[in-house]
């Protein structure tokens, strides 16, 4: 994500009540500078548009900055110390921006994570723009739209998505993308209510940025069957199921109804953008678990219940999944007889280390770009500094393979200590481990450890492309309420090249023996990457 976006970006803090006497001192549009000795901003600073719009109980801002467009925040106006104030965590970090308000100026800081910025600016107008109508905010019982509805959600789709995207058809021409709304539309009268869904999320697809799309799984029915289905270097495979299920755990998948796997995963890819095929392995098992999808499109007769055949050396079996409520799920590898990889662990803390026997190594799993709030990450930092000292360790190793975004100044705010760093200087002493998984934020940090630090990476492509679409807000259709995503910003990390995703220099892929019996070929080959003796 835009580190510069995430400067002043405040989203969500409760209101605090406005005197309404004080509004006046509010409402309008300011312009402005923000500006610091900081790496995350340009030297000669950047310029901003704050609109300040009061609602019933606290103050709406609205901030654009360098042309980046930045979603409504609210925010708390000291009436007697004229004090302007966003207090929140933007992505994972947490901010104060704090103002004084003088009249028809105001300034003030911004201070966070490695930030520590000037904020100055005037009001230029006191008459601010309409609030856009931007869909029903309640929810809505989609059963109950009419075919008129739909059309409608459609034709705004189709007409305002192109609107509001930064370059909608670069990856389909505009006529390619009418045509596609075009036949969509003659296809709803004979679609059921979760068709008309999966046919709008069809068309927002065809945008073709993996940031861009609808967000169609959040209406009721989109159930998947109790089955984890994961993609290795020799096929898909059953990694997770249901114990009344058990027979296919460990079979690799064949057929799902009557289709094969290449049919069947090519029909669900319809339904998102995917700019790499790292990152369509990545979402394709999931939705080939959900079977009101397929059959909405088309590949299952029955919306509830889910055929699937699996392979064991050549042998065949086949069972139907449907929905189920309590018992047992089984796993491969079994925790309780097979070894289970670090990078499987603890996957729901953000980050964590421990030193490990090999090299000696310090293993840092950084499993979100997002900081822990009851453990900050510059402190926690340290902490891993320490500790590789401490253990005398050889190499520290960083793995992103779960880390699919967020803020990427988390992690990035502390490469300066990684570079100062004496030891970690030598080539192969600092090894990141990648993977379809590393996406968005954690694919720029991938990148960023290798350019700025020095990192080998070991593992497979990133699901995230270096050259590719963010920046990301969204709107509502006006009878469903669906939310659409859409990036408004392209993101050049290379000027030179355009690769489908950040690519390993030690290229590792794991078959489904390594993942079912908990082998990690990946950290294997990291910790035997050769220490050079000497420095970069």
């Amino acid at each position: 994500m835009n580190v510069l976006v995430a400067v002043l970006c405040i989203l969500a803090l409760a209101p605090v009540p406005v005197a309404q006497t004080s509004l006046d001192e509010l409402t309008g549009v300011w312009k402005g500078r923000v500006s610091g000795d900081t790496p995350l901003l340009p030297a000669e600073g950047a310029d901003f548009r704050l609109i300040l719009r009061p609602l019933a109980d606290a103050v709406q801002a609205e901030l654009v900055i360098a042309d980046n467009p930045i979603a409504p925040a609210r925010a708390s106006f000291d009436a007697t110390e004229k004090v302007l104030e966003f207090r929140t965590s933007m992505m994972g970090i947490g901010m104060v921006f704090s103002a004084t308000v003088a009249g028809e100026a105001f300034e003030g800081t911004v201070k966070g994570l490695a930030l520590s910025v000037d904020v100055v600016g005037e009001r230029i107008t006191r008459e601010v723009p309409p609030l856009e109508d931007d869909g029903p905010r309640e929810t809505v019982d989609l059963t109950t739209l009419s075919l008129a509805d739909w059309l409608e959600d459609l034709g705004t789709l189709q007409r305002r998505l192109p609107a509001l995207h930064v370059d909608p058809f670069h990856t389909v021409s505009a006529d390619e993308w009418n045509a596609t709304a075009k036949a969509l539309a003659a296809e709803l009268p004979g679609l059921d209510v979760f068709g008309r869904v999966i046919a709008l999320a069809r068309l927002a697809a065809r945008v073709g940025d993996a940031h861009t799309g609808l967000d169609w799984n959040v209406m009721p029915g989109f159930s998947a069957v109790p089955v984890a289905l994961t993609w290795f270097a020799d096929g898909l495979f059953v990694t997770a199921v249901h114990e009344d299920f058990s027979e296919l755990l460990g079979g690799e998948l064949v057929r799902v109804g009557e289709l094969d796997v290449a049919t069947a995963a090519a029909r669900v890819s319809t339904t998102f953008a995917a700019e790499n095929e790292a990152w369509r392995s990545v979402q394709v098992p999931g939705r080939l678990a959900i079977p009101r999808l397929l059959h909405a499109l088309g590949a299952l007769d029955d919306p509830e219940r889910l055929p699937l055949t699996v392979a064991f050396d050549g042998d065949e079996v086949t069972t139907t999944l449907s929905a189920r409520s309590g018992g047992t799920w089984l796993t491969a590898p079994d925790p309780a007889v097979d070894p289970v990889p670090l990078f499987r662990t603890s996957t729901s803390r953000n980050y964590w280390f421990r030193t490990l026997d090999e090299g000696p190594a310090l293993y840092l799993a950084y499993n979100r770009c997002a900081e822990d709030p009851a453990s900050p990450f510059a402190p926690f930092f340290g902490e891993v500094l320490a500790a590789f000292e401490a253990g005398a360790c050889e190499r520290l190793v960083i793995d992103l393979r779960n880390n699919s975004g967020g803020n990427s100044a988390v992690l990035s705010s502390q490469l300066p200590r990684l570079t100062a760093h004496p030891r970690l200087g030598r080539p192969g002493s600092l090894v990141a481990l990648i993977g379809p998984r590393t996406y968005s934020s954690g694919m720029m940090n991938a990148q960023q450890l290798r350019h700025d630090a020095g990192a080998v990476l070991v593992g497979q492509p990133t699901g995230g492309k270096p050259n590719s679409y963010g920046e990301v807000r969204t709107f509502r259709l006006p009878k469903s309420g669906l939310r659409v995503f859409y990036s408004t910003k392209h993101f050049r990390m290379l000027s030179d090249e355009d690769p489908p995703g950040v690519l390993p220099d030690l290229e590792v892929a794991p078959t489904s023996y390594d993942g079912l019996t908990g082998a990690d070929p990946v950290l294997e080959a990291a910790l035997a990457v050769p220490i050079e003796p000497t420095q970069r």
